[in-house]
C-alpha cells in the first residue's frame, strides 16, 4: 500500500512546488508543541512558521546591500533541532555568515500557547530583518483580510499574531499573488510604504515588518494567537531545553505496574478449560 507521501509526489526533502503549491509550503516540516497545549505551530524546511490556530504564515526575510534573501528562494539553509527536541535551528547564510532562527513552543499563560523565535546575526554586517506574514497555511492558500501595525504588533484581522519586541522601523504592504510582495521589498528604489496597514476581501492581504538586527545581537520575536500581552514572560532557550530534557528523563524512569501474582495462574486455567471444553 501506497503512503499518502507516495500517493502525492511527495519526497522526504522536496522544496519543489507541488500540485501549485510554491516552495515556501514545503510538505517537510517541524512541529513545535508543549506539554500542556500539544501542538502550536509547524516549520517547514525554509524556516516559515505556521500558526496552528490561524490561516496564515510567519517568514523571516533578511536584507542586505540591496537585495532581501529568504529560505524559500535562497541557497545555504540548514536545520535541524536542537538536541533531538522539538527547537528547530534553521541557519540561512547571509553574505559570509550565517543569520541563526531558533524557533520553540511556550506557555503564554492563556492557554493557547505562543512561539517565540530568536534571531542571532553572526555575520560582520548589520542587517534588516522583515517579519512577513502572508496568507499561506502549510499546504496551501490561507485567509489574512486585514493587516496592521500596532505599536509593537502586527495585527491580523484583529486579532494581535507577531509581538516585534520593538516599534518596526518601515513597513510593506501587497495583495499577495505570489509575488507581489517579493517585488514590492526589493524595489530598486528602496522606497518603502509607510502605510501600517492593507484590508483585501480575498483575504490575500500581507504585511512586512522592518527590524534591524546587528552583529552579535539577539532579538525575540513572539507569534501570538489572539492575545494582545502575554501574561508569562518568555523562558530562555537554555532552560527550555533543560526543562524538556528532565520531562523525558523522567518519562524514562517510570516502572509499569506489575501483573498481581494470581493473574498468570488464572489465564493458564482459562486455556487449559478451553481445551477441556473442545
Amino acid at each position: 500500500m501506497r503512503s499518502l507521501r507516495q500517493v502525492l509526489g511527495w519526497s522526504e526533502h522536496t522544496t519543489e512546488p507541488v500540485d501549485g503549491l510554491e516552495p515556501a509550503s514545503s510538505p517537510v516540516w517541524n512541529t513545535l508543541s508543549t506539554l500542556g497545549v500539544g501542538a502550536v505551530a509547524d516549520v517547514n524546511a525554509n524556516g516559515v512558521i505556521y500558526p496552528r490556530r490561524r490561516p496564515l504564515s510567519v517568514e523571516i526575510w533578511f536584507g542586505t546591500g540591496d537585495r532581501w534573501v529568504r529560505g524559500a528562494t535562497d541557497a545555504g539553509v540548514r536545520q535541524l533541532r536542537v538536541a533531538g527536541l522539538p527547537i528547530v535551528e534553521t541557519r540561512q547564510r547571509v553574505g559570509d555568515g550565517d543569520v541563526v532562527q531558533t524557533a520553540w513552543a511556550d506557555e503564554s499563560g492563556d492557554g493557547q500557547g505562543r512561539v517565540v523565535v530568536e534571531l542571532q546575526n553572526e555575520t560582520d554586517v548589520a542587517i534588516v530583518v522583515a517579519v512577513v506574514v502572508r496568507p499561506r497555511s502549510l499546504l496551501g492558500a490561507g485567509s489574512v483580510s486585514e493587516l496592521r501595525v500596532s505599536g509593537t504588533l502586527i495585527v491580523a484581522d484583529r486579532r494581535p499574531i507577531v509581538d516585534l519586541g520593538r516599534t518596526p522601523g518601515d513597513t510593506a504592504v501587497a495583495v499577495d499573488d505570489e509575488t507581489s510582495l517579493h517585488a514590492r521589498l526589493a524595489s530598486s528604489d528602496g522606497q518603502l510604504i509607510a502605510e501600517p496597514s492593507i484590508e483585501d476581501a480575498d483575504g490575500n492581504a500581507s504585511l512586512a515588518a522592518m527590524i534591524p538586527l546587528t552583529p552579535g545581537v539577539s532579538r525575540q520575536i513572539q507569534i501570538l494567537d489572539g492575545r494582545e500581552q502575554s501574561t508569562v514572560a518568555p523562558s530562555p532557550l537554555d532552560r527550555v531545553v533543560s526543562g524538556w530534557k528532565s520531562h523525558l528523563g523522567d518519562a524514562m524512569e517510570i516502572e509499569l505496574p506489575s501483573w498481581p501474582k494470581h493473574v498468570p495462574a488464572a489465564l493458564v486455567s482459562s486455556l487449559l478449560g478451553s481445551v477441556a471444553d473442545e
